[in-house]
């Protein structure tokens, strides 16, 4: 019965390990999308538009 017992509880312990690992993965994959969207949001729009802001000064001196 013991024996029983120890297999049951370590299961427990293995699942909440693997519910916890996959809620850390979950948040480090947002985290992940969160930089990849704000990354891409700069170079396709921020740096063109300093780019452009650069040369717009540059001509009206």
């Amino acid at each position: 019965m013991a024996a029983a017992d120890n297999a049951y509880e370590e299961r427990l312990r293995n699942e909440l390990a693997a519910a916890r690992t996959l809620d850390a993965l979950r948040r480090i994959a947002g985290d992940a999308r969160t930089l990849l969207r704000e990354a891409t949001n700069y170079v396709f729009t921020e740096m063109p538009a300093a780019h452009l802001e650069r040369q717009r000064a540059g001509s009206l001196t």
